[in-house]
């Protein structure tokens, strides 16, 4: 008559699964925001009776940012998961460059940063070169209107057709 032995201890909830879970969710949060967002972006601001003037740039960076973000969630459930669709489920390091190129490569920083994906070698290298160059870009652009003219753009008038004369609009 001995006594039973005591029952195996539980095994601790795995970081991995809950992790995965969290992934999931924001797979799932990110698509739908991409699709909100590209449809925001090919509909007029005016349309929606949103106040103001968004610009077109505005609405294409928007919209760039998340698809980005998108494919970025995408390519991580995709390596941690192993899914292997057609041989090819990951999303080609190029076509996330180009999204980066397009305008995406803040938001694309920003989501690899907190899900911990693609932090490491060449990738970061070339991802870190494209953010630097574009805010070069964006400080000579900056700059443009002051070395060219105060109402001119690239040389030319700028003018708004709902404000009227170049004196008037100023676009930054």
């Amino acid at each position: 008559d001995l006594p039973a032995p005591p029952p195996p201890p539980r095994p601790a909830p795995r970081q991995d699964a809950m992790k995965r879970k969290t992934e999931n969710e924001i797979g799932r949060h990110s698509a739908f925001l991409s699709i909100s967002a590209v449809t925001f972006a090919m509909v007029d601001s005016q349309l929606l009776g949103l106040p103001g003037y968004i610009p077109r740039w505005c609405k294409f960076l928007l919209a760039v940012s998340f698809v980005t973000v998108g494919l970025n969630v995408y390519d991580k459930i995709a390596s941690r998961q192993k899914v292997w669709v057609y041989k090819r489920a990951r999303v080609p390091d190029l076509v996330l460059h180009l999204g980066e190129i397009l305008g995406g490569s803040l938001a694309s920083l920003v989501i690899q940063t907190l899900m911990r994906h693609k932090r490491n070698g060449s990738y970061r290298q070339v991802q870190l070169g494209i953010l630097g160059i574009q805010l070069l870009l964006l400080s000579a652009l900056s700059y443009a209107p002051q070395i060219l003219g105060e109402h001119t753009f690239y040389g030319r008038d700028v003018v708004h057709p709902d404000y009227g004369t170049a004196e008037a609009s100023v676009v930054i």
